[in-house]
């Protein structure tokens, strides 16, 4: 989901993002390909809006990233960590790791910590600029999707300052980053927004231009499916007439 400049995840970190990470670590592969992917998450091909939305959400927590062949990917070592953190104190740390990845998380914790308002409709306007009409549909969402990712960290975690010690290869460094108004939060390495209705909205980076390029021959296909029953259906009433 895209709301504004912010890109959010519809699927949770824990346990449905944690688990499919897991399936690409025990498979033992250095990278995996779309294709075999849907595979090991039990898909017959990776052209469904739910593959879609499980390998956006593992790019969006860095817990997938692009490999060193376009088309595949490989996780990251964050992901890594969370396989076999050194104890429980540590998984918690990987977690904020990956809840703060997410922009609007870390804006709205700066702004409502763990415990937002039953409205976050001002929040969400003044961070991400979308419209009211827009918020108004997704606001409760968004803020169940907050609470259940936040609520993975505990408050004295949230409150160190300290970086954590192991970072992805990908992950820049946010350590800087102030509260900003819309515009000032673009991603600088993003290419610009692919939005397709059914299957979501993906900012345009490095690490995800496969993704898009994926997301596009979906539809392509689905159009052509379309037009090909547009044509049976004139073929039809020529006949009929």
């Amino acid at each position: 989901m895209r709301l504004g400049t912010f890109d959010i995840p519809e699927v949770r970190l824990y346990p449905n993002a944690v688990n499919d990470v897991k399936k690409v670590i025990e498979s033992k592969v250095s990278e995996i390909g779309h294709t075999d992917l849907a595979k090991l998450w039990k898909y017959a091909r990776p052209n469904t809006g739910s593959f879609y939305r499980r390998l956006n959400a593992l790019l969006h927590y860095r817990l997938l990233e692009s490999g060193g062949t376009r088309g595949r990917f490989r996780v990251t070592q964050l992901a890594k960590d969370l396989y076999h953190p050194h104890d429980e104190g540590h998984r918690k740390q990987l977690y904020k790791q990956a809840v703060m990845n997410i922009d609007l998380w870390k804006e709205l914790y700066n702004r409502v910590g763990k415990n937002p308002p039953e409205s976050i409709y001002v929040n969400l306007k003044e961070l991400t600029g979308a419209e009211p009409s827009e918020i108004e549909k997704v606001e409760k969402e968004i803020r169940k999707w907050y609470l259940d990712d936040i609520a993975l960290v505990p408050e004295e975690i949230m409150q160190q300052q300290e970086p954590p010690k192991h970072l992805s290869s990908t992950v820049r460094d946010n350590t800087s980053l102030q509260s900003m108004s819309a515009s000032q939060t673009t991603n600088p390495d993003s290419f610009g927004t692919l939005t397709i209705q059914g299957i979501g909205s993906i900012d345009i980076t490095p690490d995800t231009i496969d993704l898009a390029e994926l997301a596009l021959q979906r539809f392509k296909n689905r159009y052509a499916k379309k037009e090909e029953e547009r044509s049976t259906d004139n073929q039809a009433k020529g006949f009929s007439e």
